[in-house]
């Protein structure tokens, strides 16, 4: 469990360096809610980003990489968010393989 926990850190670290780079500033680092754990929140102006970071070893199957339990927690924490703050907000998906770019995909949230 140790290895799974220390790839997860290794893939949030490279999305927070990534991103901090393009002019973002992280607000929250692994944020817990009663709903649910949102890996990175940033800001930049007055937008808002909630990030789930998932490593990948390969992209056959990525759409597994997220429950449904867990996409559905993750728009409730979303639209939390988004009524209590009228936050101009995304809730997106970090995939980060081993090597190469990190693909961010926006998780629709029709929940």
């Amino acid at each position: 469990m140790y290895f799974e926990h220390a790839k997860g850190l290794n893939s949030e670290n490279k999305v927070i360096e990534y991103l901090q780079r393009q002019g973002w500033r992280l607000l929250h680092h692994r944020f817990k809610t009663k709903i649910a754990e949102i890996d990175l929140i940033f800001q930049k102006g007055n937008q808002f980003r909630i990030i789930e970071v998932k490593s990948v070893a390969s992209w056959d199957f990525v759409s597994y990489r997220v429950s449904k339990k867990q996409k559905q927690r993750l728009i409730r924490v979303f639209h939390y968010f988004q009524q209590r703050f009228s936050l101009e907000l995304t809730l997106e998906l970090a995939l980060v393989p081993r090597d190469g770019d990190i693909l961010f995909i926006e998780i629709e949230n029709e929940y």
